[in-house]
């Protein structure tokens, strides 16, 4: 539930927001951070998610 909540809702948000304001290299670094956290959240859980 939270990986497609990630994938098809934040991800968007953080692409479509401001994109004259985030250069390429912010976008990257909070994609890498939002993938961090899942994997931290889900590794606890065993996720059958991997990136």
């Amino acid at each position: 539930m939270l990986h497609l909540f990630q994938k098809y809702v934040l991800l968007p948000l953080l692409l479509s927001k401001g994109s004259k304001k985030n250069t390429n290299y912010e976008i990257h670094h909070k994609i890498r951070h939002i993938i961090s956290l899942h994997n931290n959240i889900f590794s606890k859980k065993k996720s059958i998610f991997h990136f």
